[in-house]
């Protein structure tokens, strides 16, 4: 509530993704984004973006994980944002993911390749 103002929706803080994530290139993330909605009546959504292109879009649960098995620093590094539609009022989560170069994961890819 802000100012006498009640939202129909809001972010589940504690079940949503923190605002940066910092990863090893090589390791696994999963990012979360949950919500909660004044009345269970009323249909929502929730979309998912990365660099403004949408990668999952119209999901009907109130929480959503994507997975990333294996994060690559060209490849999962960017701007994530979750999109949640109620009547409407959309609200949004911008999530920063930033991979640093690992040397484990540089010297793994190429025993592999060879």
């Amino acid at each position: 509530v802000i100012a006498g103002y009640s939202f129909a929706v809001s972010f589940n803080e504690r079940e949503t993704s923190p605002s940066l994530i910092e990863v090893e290139e090589g390791d696994k993330l999963q990012l979360k984004c949950s919500y909660c909605v004044k009345s269970s009546k009323e249909s929502s959504t929730l979309s998912w973006y990365k660099d403004g292109h949408v990668i999952s879009r119209g999901i009907k649960n109130h929480i959503s994980v994507i997975g990333l098995p294996v994060v690559q620093h060209n490849r999962d590094e960017g701007l994530y944002k979750c999109v949640v539609s109620y009547k409407k009022q959309n609200i949004s989560k911008l999530i920063t993911v930033i991979v640093k170069k690992g040397w484990f994961f540089r010297i793994c890819v190429k025993k592999l390749m060879k």
